[in-house]
């Protein structure tokens, strides 16, 4: 999933596999985006374990000049590889 902060409405997700996944759930996760620093963190709720990645990238057309995103991995009743999904994340 790709999240990006929306200035008017905040926290939204722009792009997800598959379609079909609960909006609820991934909106619990979009949240993080309200973290001050680009960071690597593990989150679970129920059944459910997110992966996440929140970067920035440079934007003349956003607030700051820059773009808050974060991808995230999204895991259900699977074990994590944390040392090797945060690789993943950090080349994408």
């Amino acid at each position: 999933m790709l999240s990006y902060f929306d200035t008017r409405v905040g926290p939204k997700v722009f792009l997800k596999s598959p379609e079909n996944f609960e909006d609820e759930k991934l909106e619990r996760i979009t949240q993080f985006l309200d973290l001050d620093t680009e960071a690597f963190f593990i989150h679970e709720f129920d059944k459910i374990k997110s992966i996440n990645y929140k970067f920035e990238i440079p934007s003349r057309r956003a607030r700051g000049n820059v773009e808050s995103l974060m991808i995230s991995i999204i895991l259900i009743d699977e074990e994590l590889q944390s040392d090797l999904l945060k690789e993943i994340l950090e080349q994408f």
